[in-house]
Parts: structure tokens; C-alpha cells; sequence
């Protein structure tokens, strides 16, 4: 499945859901653990994986999809994702000198920032980066609450500040496509 036709299928499950489910403008967790099991139930979990996470061998990229991994990922399906980054992601890492880890981070909030700060939390005590291979981390659309994230996230990325490039929201989605174009995916 195209990227494109991800994003086209993933809009029409949640325009169909919360056509059902009027959107709740407060308490909405629950509702969009609703709508992601609905996508779940829709689209192959595989292939939601893929799309969120997935590498670039030829150019030592991982790259991952933050607008797509906010849509179907929920505490029944977390751990699932993170034995899918440990399978596809350790055995690579391990063979290769540096890599790069490319962030698209667009639409996120503090609030999905809460959502996920457990996950985020259980992904860096299992599957802590190797940091000494890492050249550098790439984070696009960077959200406005950046610093307070970085302030949560800290403990977890102390070790490799120097190596995070941040761009803004305006600059992000030329750097971004430009880039994607320019790797063929593989895993």
C-alpha cells in the first residue's frame, strides 16, 4: 500500500467513526482508543508498522511517522509495536556503523505527548537507542511544546542532545518530503 492511500484509508476510518461518535472536545482518550481499534480492525497491523517505522538500509535512515502511529497505536497494541521496532530495527542497527534517525512529529501535541508518555517511557527502558551509533536524530515539524517535552524527556535523551537537529513547522514539510523522496524504503 502506497503512503498516500495509508493516510486516504486511515482519514475515511476515523471521518466514518466519528460520523458514529459525536468528538468529544474533552475526555478524549477513550475515544480515540475506539477509533484506533477500529482502523486496527480495518487495515493490517502490519502494514500500519510499516508505515510508521521503517528503514532506509542504503542510506543508514530509520524514519518514523508520528500522523500515522497517533491513529492506531493504544496500550492493547503497544507492545506489539515495540517487538515489531526490536525485530525490524536491532538486527540492522547491530550490522551497521551510524545511522540516522529521521522524526516526522507532525500534529503533535501535549496532550497526545500524555497520551503515549507511558509508551514513550516502556520504549526507552526495553529498546534504549544505541547512541553511539547514532549520527543524528532529525526531528521535523517540531511542535511548539517542544520544551517541555524535552524537559519530561531528558533522562531519556541527555546523552544526544548534540546530535538533535530540530526543524521548524514552516521549514519541515519541504525538508521532509524532499528527503523521502529522495530514499526508497526497505526493510
Amino acid at each position: 500500500m502506497e503512503p498516500k492511500q495509508i493516510h486516504e484509508n486511515i482519514r475515511d476510518l476515523q471521518e466514518e467513526y466519528y460520523q458514529t461518535h459525536s468528538k468529544n472536545s474533552i475526555f478524549k482518550a477513550k475515544q480515540k482508543q475506539e477509533c484506533a481499534s477500529m482502523i486496527v480492525q480495518n487495515i493490517d497491523i502490519q502494514t500500519l508498522f510499516g508505515h510508521t517505522l521503517y528503514i532506509n538500509t542504503s542510506k543508514s535512515v530509520i524514519f518514523f511517522e508520528y500522523p500515522i502511529f497517533k491513529t492506531f497505536v493504544y496500550p492493547a497494541n503497544f507492545n506489539l509495536f515495540l517487538q515489531y521496532i526490536d525485530n525490524v530495527t536491532t538486527p540492522w542497527i547491530n550490522q551497521c556503523e551510524t545511522y540516522e534517525l529521521h522524526l516526522n512529529m507532525q500534529g503533535l501535541t501535549i496532550s497526545g505527548f500524555e497520551r503515549f508518555r507511558g509508551m514513550i517511557d516502556v520504549l526507552f527502558q526495553q529498546l534504549p537507542p544505541v547512541h553511539h551509533k547514532m549520527k543524528y536524530i532529525y526531528i521535523y515539524y517540531t511542535p511548539s511544546v517542544v520544551d517541555i517535552i524535552m524537559r519530561v524527556m531528558h533522562p531519556f535523551v541527555a546523552h544526544y542532545l548534540d546530535k538533535i537537529v530540530f526543524y521548524t513547522k514552516s521549514e519541515s514539510e519541504q525538508k521532509w518530503n524532499d528527503y523521502v523522496m529522495s530514499c526508497s524504503r526497505s526493510s
